[in-house]
């Protein structure tokens, strides 16, 4: 028991126990308090942690910048680390007492750390400036937005600081976004500094002032076009651990921070996630383009938490396609059509039989999307009934399918005939019928109110026959003989006219004479 509660309360003194070199007077006070009371922080003390010191002067190595940061962004420490930096050994241990290894690896797994070509994390080493940065950048998850950053809009951003060309290559865009989003701002001097090694204190401050309010946006490029893919993007907040947030805003606007679109309250904490439509505040579509989306929250002593501005990019993606006709035989001839919105680089047709067939630009703009068109002659045994064309357009950032519909309809004929035609009342006729192949049924409808239903003659089902015998009390005349042919669904009609005579020995006449 006595173990259990000195247990407890050493982990209660280790939260309590403020840092004795950070007086209120120190600049970096606040900075370091807030990230105290969110329990990013660590620093030195005896055993029962009564006093405690942060060093806020002292240089911050990289192990210790690496572990303020996964606490800042809510990583957990991997809870089974295999070493794979061979200078992290098990045994590393920052502040005398936590394990380096379980964050690091936490780190690097999230893609927040990087080491050397050799395999080396260099955890001992102060941490330069230009580090620091880039590891906020993606821990922000800008990495992949600072990769794809053109190597001349880089230049155009760093050109201003007279020693950007000491920033480490391998750190140079990461770098050159953090300005873009003034992240970073330099100094007075117009220099960035980015060799010098970063303080504790200047870590509190990084971290105050980007990690305590962060947004992301999924997905990043969207496409609000109505076609039911991506339609919207979903922005995540995530924000303080332990203080009170009684106010918060997002904007969404343009670089220079002219707003579009706010959404915000004030009073309370602000949602997990939102999403945004791609419109203004008055409703209204905004033309594609990059947009930037960040924020603000302030807690309950009125201290405001800056969320880092981020890109969000807004496209027109958007397939839609025919198939013309839209109804063929087997062996006929289809055109595919598809309409891209948003500079689609190709769009492919699959076919229901497995043939797969690029389309071609069809030579010119419809509206602000482009046409592509594409011809197929069917297989002569390709089967009957509805078919999707399946279309696949592929853009810089993205892919859109559509389904389009056509119809294979085997032509369905019949032809018919009766024998003998003429024929006489009283005489037995034959009612042929020649349909195609399939038929279910060939009926005949006589004049006299009967109806035979033929019978097949082949296996396809093509030939039918049947017979029946005129009446011999109907008046000579010519009369219509209706044959129906139906295979599913379908049904075709002909009508042959029968000729219906007297029998010849009816009109003989006898005279009798003596």
């Amino acid at each position: 028991l006595l173990a259990a509660l000195l247990a407890l309360g050493r982990v209660a003194l280790a939260r309590e126990a403020w840092y004795v070199d950070v007086p209120p007077a120190h600049w970096a006070h606040e900075y370091v308090r807030v990230l105290y009371e969110e329990e990013v922080t660590d620093g030195w003390g005896p055993p029962l942690y009564s006093l405690t010191w942060y060093f806020p002067e002292r240089p911050i190595n990289r192990a210790e910048y690496t572990l303020m940061m996964a606490k800042a962004f809510r990583l957990e420490p991997d809870p089974q680390p295999q070493p794979f930096f061979r200078d992290v050994p098990p045994e590393l241990l920052l502040y005398s007492r936590l394990p380096a290894l379980p964050w690091i690896e936490a780190a690097r797994q999230a893609g927040i750390i990087k080491g050397t070509p050799d395999g080396l994390f260099q955890p001992l080493d102060p941490t330069r400036r230009d580090a620091a940065v880039a590891i906020l950048v993606r821990a922000l998850g800008l990495g992949p937005t600072a990769a794809a950053l053109p190597r001349e809009e880089a230049d155009a951003f760093l050109r201003p600081f007279r020693d950007a060309h000491l920033v480490d290559p391998s750190l140079y865009k990461e770098m050159a976004l953090a300005v873009k989003l003034r992240i970073v701002v330099g100094y007075p001097d117009g220099t960035l500094k980015p060799g010098n090694y970063l303080k504790r204190s200047e870590a509190a401050a990084v971290l105050y002032r980007s990690a305590l309010f962060v947004l992301d946006a999924s997905p990043n490029p969207f496409s609000p076009d109505g076609d039911g893919v991506e339609d919207t993007t979903v922005i995540r907040t995530r924000t303080l651990k332990n203080r009170n947030v009684r106010e918060w805003h997002v904007y969404i606007g343009t670089l220079q921070g002219q707003v579009f679109y706010a959404v915000g309250s004030p009073g309370g904490q602000p949602p997990p996630a939102f999403a945004w439509n791609g419109r203004d505040a008055n409703g209204r579509p905004l033309l594609p383009g990059t947009y930037y989306y960040w924020g603000w929250v302030a807690d309950r002593r009125g201290q405001r938490f800056q969320a880092v501005m981020k890109p969000l990019v807004l496209e027109r993606l958007s397939l839609t396609g025919a198939v013309r006709p839209t109804e063929v035989s087997p062996g006929g001839a289809l055109t595919v059509l598809a309409w891209t919105l948003g500079g689609a680089e190709t769009v492919t047709a699959l076919w229901p039989d497995g043939a797969t067939q690029p389309l071609a630009p069809a030579g010119r703009q419809t509206g602000d999307g482009n046409e592509w068109t594409a011809s197929r002659r069917l297989p002569a045994d390709f089967p009957e009934g509805e078919h999707s064309v399946r279309l696949v357009a592929r853009f810089r950032n993205g892919v859109r399918t559509a389904a389009v519909k056509f119809r294979v309809t085997v032509p369905f004929t019949l032809q018919a005939q009766v024998t003998p035609n003429p024929a006489y009342r009283g005489w037995t006729v034959t009612a042929e019928a020649l349909a195609s192949p399939g038929a279910d049924l060939v009926a005949v409808a006589w004049p006299w109110g009967e109806e035979t239903v033929l019978q097949p003659a082949d296996a396809r089902r093509q030939a039918w026959r049947g017979q029946i015998s005129v009446p011999g009390d109907l008046a000579p005349g010519r009369y219509p003989v209706a044959f129906t042919a139906r295979r599913g669904q379908r049904t075709v009609a002909v009508t042959v006219t029968l000729e219906v005579r007297a029998h010849p020995l009816e009109e003989v006449q006898f005279v009798l004479t003596d």
